[in-house]
């Protein structure tokens, strides 16, 4: 003999399958990168310049610029030009302010540990999807140390 169900247990049955559901599809079409976190320590892996590094947290990878500075280029090139032309510097005097921002980002932070902290007050990502972060460095703020040292460009 059938016996049909009644309306709770057919409610019972529908949330079941719905809530089933909406999990698969977060884990397979979630795209949270772990560094959205609103404070993040991780490993710095590779330098670009004085403002710009890769990092690696949980098994993800990330560039992540610098919030608060922007260090001279280390290329010659149009931006470089610019950057010397707006601080009144010669174009080689830039390139070299570039380089030594480069050096100390290199010692300071590859091959280490370093607080990635977001403000949800700009956005998360520049026009060439880097994450832009606060950076300190044991409780020291990355930017004030480039700034301290006349390594800011801005």
């Amino acid at each position: 003999m059938k016996r049909a169900m009644n309306t709770k247990q057919l409610l019972l049955l529908f949330y079941f399958v719905l809530s089933n559901s909406c999990n698969e599809n977060q884990s397979t079409n979630s795209q949270v990168s772990p560094f959205d976190e609103k404070t993040v320590i991780a490993k710095v892996i590779e330098v670009y310049d004085g403002d710009t590094f890769l990092a690696s947290y949980k098994s993800a990878k990330e560039k992540i610029r610098v919030l608060n500075i922007d260090c001279y280029e280390t290329s010659y090139g149009t931006r470089l030009e610019e950057q010397a032309k707006k601080n009144g510097i010669s174009v080689d005097s830039a390139y070299q302010l570039g380089i030594q921002a480069k050096r100390l980002a290199d010692s300071l932070l590859k091959g280490f540990y370093v607080s990635l902290i977001r403000d949800y007050n700009l956005p998360n990502r520049d026009v060439y999807n880097r994450l832009l972060r606060l950076v300190l460095i044991q409780g020291m703020k990355y930017d004030s140390i480039i700034i301290s040292k006349n390594l800011n460009a801005n």
